[in-house]
């Protein structure tokens, strides 16, 4: 799709973003560990939350090396185990035994997380102002899409549930890109379906994986959501303060604004849309 209004497009993260789904993933995510590994090391909800937002298998794999002594490396998009603490050198050839563990326990805590996932996720709903928020942008020729680390088709059995298939044009699930979120390709691969450029880009997320996959993309504008995952985690550090507090307190990474309301969507949209009528620099800037 071209969109109308001279090439601006707004992608949006799904859950804790769009949709109310935080309650949900964090108890499934407790339920698996339950299922697969007993009461044993059980993390706490304040521990799901800092992880809500990567791929599936890393959150588990992460949650399963922090416990293990296993050495991990995200730096590439998806977690890989390279080697326990007790082959300090590096790399080893061939799966050690920790490895083949961790990879196995991974793939028993995802298959658990998602039989305890789809038949729970219906009772989510939109946060309030959401669909209001998404008809609008619809009719003003905004094109809009969703970038998410779901598989697309458990993340379609919930958008249709809740009659919101129409408002997107774009969505973008895990198995469509080779390195997920908090890797830059997802926002790309949107932006080249909707026809526009990353620099004509709001993206809207609510965790630490959405800010830096922005920031990676290259986008306009990154927005974050006070509602969502870093917002949660940041009032459970401060439950005295109303918040929502200055933007270099609530991410370590460069936010462009903070939305309390989605109301406080418009001025970045236009804010954008002059910086390129003005042919001022949009996006984050890298040297050289």
């Amino acid at each position: 799709m071209q969109p109308q209004n001279g090439g601006l497009a707004v992608l949006f993260d799904f859950d804790g973003t769009l949709v109310n789904t935080l309650p949900t993933v964090a108890e499934c995510l407790r339920l698996a560990w339950q299922r697969v590994m007993g009461a044993s090391a059980e993390p706490d909800e304040a521990e799901l939350l800092r992880y809500i937002g990567e791929p599936l298998a890393d959150i588990m794999t992460k949650l399963l090396a922090q416990r293990c002594g296993v050495r991990i490396d995200d730096g590439k998009g998806r977690v890989t185990v390279t080697a326990s603490l007790a082959s300090p050198a590096g790399p080893v050839p061939g799966p050690t035994p920790e490895q083949e563990w961790m990879q196995e326990r991974t793939q028993q805590l995802v298959l658990a997380y998602r039989q305890l996932y789809e038949p729970l996720a219906a009772r989510a709903q939109p946060f309030p102002g959401t669909l209001e928020m998404l008809h609008e942008l619809q009719a003003r020729g905004v094109a809009c899409g969703i970038v998410t680390n779901k598989r697309r088709p458990v993340a379609m059995q919930l958008i249709r549930s809740l009659r919101m298939e129409t408002l997107f044009d774009v969505i973008i699930g895990i198995e469509d890109v080779q390195h997920p979120k908090p890797a830059p390709e997802p926002l790309w691969v949107a932006a080249d379906r909707l026809g526009v450029q990353p620099r004509n880009v709001v993206y809207v997320g609510d965790s630490q994986a959405d800010i830096e996959a922005g920031r990676a993309a290259r986008v306009g504008r990154v927005a974050l959501v006070w509602w969502g995952v870093a917002g949660q985690l940041w009032q459970r550090q401060h439950p005295d303060d109303p918040g929502p507090p200055p933007v270099a307190e609530l991410s370590p990474l460069p936010v462009d604004a903070i939305l309390r309301q989605w109301t406080e969507l418009d001025p970045i949209l236009e804010e954008l849309d002059r910086d390129r009528e003005e042919g001022r620099p949009v996006g984050i800037q890298q040297p050289g």
